[in-house]
């Protein structure tokens, strides 16, 4: 075992130490054919016995970073290295390379002064996939669209159809979104029913825009549907004043200060929309 606390060295240590020794340094260290960061759950490189060095894509930790580069500085031009999601499920590192194409693609659409290098990245990652595929002997069956993306590379036509697909993906999760909103909303609808009816004790204001009332089941209190009370003979009080036009800025109401009046009744944290307070007082006959 040798020990060097030097990221450089114990890097250069890893790349041409043929006889699989072990290295320790100072938040780095190497095991037969694989090189760690702080412990044995990041890897951050893995040799191969063809020749081919598989690099974290990951970084997490700025002393990783440092780390990665002093790793990068000691591999040799004899070297064929990969940048991987995983360093076992090649498939998904492919996936990756996809998803790095469709990144610059969209780059590459809007660029002026950098397009050269996005189509650079773009082609440069085209090239990675079939070499990493090959290389490896990665079983892994294109899609239509990534064969487009393997055939045309770089062209306006790839980067049109990235981009395309792209907006309809995106359109697709916005869909997903409204439908669960839907179903979240019809739910509500019930909730706020059993609530009003003193079916329930508590309800979920999350996707509520404004607090809502209701009679307490002995019928002495004004309740919200953020659990705070007030009597009614208050309630009655504020909102005859509110009626009879008259100023209740800094009105007490038992505990709670009106703060304004203006479309919605702002009281402490609440603010009730005016058309519900009316709605509660016509129930009330008020």
């Amino acid at each position: 075992m040798k020990f060097n606390t030097d990221y450089q060295a114990l890097a250069h240590h890893f790349m041409y130490n043929n006889d699989y020794s072990e290295c320790y340094g100072n938040r780095m260290f190497s095991k037969n054919d694989t090189l760690y960061s702080y412990g044995h759950h990041f890897i951050m490189a893995k040799k191969l016995d063809n020749g081919v060095i598989l690099i974290n894509d990951k970084s997490c930790s700025a002393t990783t970073a440092k780390q990665m580069r002093c790793l990068e500085n000691a591999i040799g031009s004899n070297w064929t290295k990969f940048y991987v999601d995983s360093f076992t499920d090649h498939p998904s590192t492919i996936k990756m390379y996809f998803k790095k194409i469709r990144f610059y693609a969209e780059k590459l659409k809007k660029a002026r002064s950098k397009a050269d290098d996005y189509r650079w990245e773009v082609e440069n990652y085209i090239q990675t996939i079939k070499s990493f595929k090959e290389t490896l002997k990665v079983k892994y069956r294109f899609n239509k669209q990534e064969k487009q993306i393997l055939e045309g590379g770089a062209s306006p036509e790839v980067v049109a159809l990235l981009n395309e697909a792209k907006a309809k993906a995106e359109k697709k999760a916005k869909a997903l979104i409204r439908k669960r909103n839907r179903k979240q909303l019809e739910k509500l609808k019930t909730d706020i029913e059993l609530w009003r009816n003193n079916e329930v004790s508590w309800l979920n204001n999350y996707y509520m825009t404004a607090p809502i009332l209701r009679l307490t089941k002995d019928e002495t209190e004004v309740e919200t549907s953020y659990r705070s009370f007030v009597k009614v003979e208050s309630a009655k009080r504020l909102f005859d004043m509110i009626k009879a036009k008259r100023d209740v800025k800094g009105h007490e109401i038992d505990n709670y200060t009106v703060i304004s009046v203006n479309g919605t009744l702002k009281i402490g944290c609440h603010e009730i929309e005016m058309t519900e307070v009316i709605s509660f007082a016509k129930q009330m006959g008020w």
